[in-house]
């Protein structure tokens, strides 16, 4: 899958100093590759200086690389404004969601850092109204049976779990969803790659003028076994955190007061 073109390298390293797993050595001025030893990662890649580097098959492609010229990258202001006006959006507007927005939101999931470069996110993407009610429902069924499962041991849990059915039931409120357009189920080997993605997810939701919440109680529905099944969902793979997407119905002027966080400098 990886492959050095000899008419394009200059013997400069720069691979072999940039590859964090050693797969890439020089030898009597030519870079060997060291199959064992990598992970795929591209790092030597976008680092070679002379586009000397591919890694195309099983599930790569290099048609896919992009080169990126900034005449200015993004300034301190404009990611700090990006981070201190989010707010988590439970209230959407009717205004609909885009494939091509929902596509671009995917592939900020795709292009985040994972472990070892597993690379073993997924993502299930819910749009239709019809099954957003299935979810919906599923998930009110399913903290009514966990509630009652917690009540004896912790009331007050038990009590939210069934004010939250109850509230289903009898009012039909989405406080799962908050009847959001766009669902979108980030699954995960580990909590960390799940989390990172999803942040990142979040970015490009902003970035194209959407907002979002991210919702905890939704991925418990993934716990049971029948749930899981019904979606095609891998035992190896964990609902990390659920994003809620669609556009904003209100608009934010500006930042709120935080706490400052502990901070230990040495």
């Amino acid at each position: 899958m990886l492959t050095i073109d000899t008419s394009k390298c200059i013997g400069c390293q720069t691979c072999v100093y940039e590859c964090p797993s050693g797969a890439l050595a020089e030898a009597d001025g030519k870079i060997n590759f060291i199959q064992p030893r990598c992970n795929y990662c591209g790092h030597c890649l976008a680092a070679c200086p002379r586009d000397a580097i591919i890694i195309d098959g099983d599930g790569y492609f290099y048609e896919d690389v992009e080169e990126f010229h900034f005449e200015k990258p993004a300034t301190p202001y404009q990611i700090r404004s990006l981070i201190m006006l989010r707010r988590s959006v439970r209230e959407y507007s009717d205004e609909e969601v885009t494939d091509d927005q929902v596509l671009k939101i995917l592939e900020a999931g795709k292009y985040s850092p994972t472990a070892r470069n597993l690379q073993g996110n997924m993502f299930l993407v819910v749009k239709s109204e019809d099954e957003r009610e299935k979810l919906l429902r599923t998930a009110a069924e399913y903290v009514n049976k966990k509630g009652d499962a917690v009540m004896d041991e912790m009331p007050g849990l038990g009590q939210f779990y069934k004010l939250k059915y109850k509230r289903y039931i009898e009012d039909n409120e989405d406080n799962f969803f908050y009847c959001a357009p766009v669902i979108l189920f980030v699954f995960a080997d580990n909590d960390l790659d799940g989390a990172i993605a999803a942040a990142n997810m979040g970015f490009m939701a902003n970035a194209q003028g959407l907002g979002y919440c991210f919702a905890q109680s939704p991925t418990e529905i993934f716990d049971d076994p029948e749930i899981r099944k019904m979606y095609d969902i891998p035992d190896n793979k964990k609902c990390v955190l659920t994003l809620l997407v669609g556009y904003p119905e209100a608009s934010y002027f500006c930042s709120v007061p935080r706490k400052d966080p502990e901070i230990i400098w040495k």
